[in-house]
C-alpha cells in the first residue's frame, strides 16, 4: 500500500491560554523498498523545509544495510507540522560518491501525505524511472 501513512497513535493538540490551539508535529517514519544500483542513496525530497524544499541534496537521506535491502527508512524521524495541510514529496537517486541525481521516481505528480498524529509511518514503493 504505497503512500498509505499509518498512525501509530493519535493525539490532539494542547491548547494555549485563551483556548488558541498551539502548532503540534507528528513524529514521520518513511520507509521505502527501493532497488538501487551499487553506490546510489535514496533520498525523500518534498515542498517542507524539513524535506529540503525540492532540493535534492537538501532532503533526508534513507538509510539500508544487507539485511533490510531492498527496504530503505529514515534514521530517525522527521518532525513534520501536523494538521498544517498536506506535505508533497519524492523520492530520489542520488550517488553517495558524487552527490550527482541520478533520478527522480518515475509517478506522475507527488505523492501526498497528511501529517496527523504522534507517530506517522509512511510504507511506499519507490517506482521506477520510465
Amino acid at each position: 500500500a504505497g503512500g498509505q501513512p499509518r498512525e501509530a497513535a493519535d493525539t490532539h493538540p494542547p491548547s494555549a491560554p485563551g483556548g488558541a490551539n498551539m502548532a503540534y508535529f507528528s513524529r514521520v517514519h518513511f520507509r521505502v523498498v527501493a532497488h538501487t544500483h551499487h553506490g546510489e542513496v535514496v533520498y525523500v525530497v518534498g515542498d517542507s523545509p524539513s524535506l529540503g524544499c525540492w532540493e535534492p541534496l537538501q532532503g533526508v537521506p534513507l538509510e539500508t544495510d544487507p539485511a533490510s535491502y531492498p527496504r530503505w527508512c529514515t534514521r530517525s524521524p522527521l518532525s513534520l507540522p501536523a494538521g498544517a495541510g498536506p506535505v508533497e514529496y519524492k523520492y530520489v537517486l542520488v550517488s553517495a560518491a558524487t552527490g550527482e541525481v541520478k533520478g527522480w521516481e518515475g509517478i506522475d505528480g507527488n505523492r501526498i501525505l497528511h501529517p496527523s498524529g504522534a507517530e506517522v509511518v509512511v510504507d511506499d514503493v519507490m517506482h521506477e524511472q520510465p
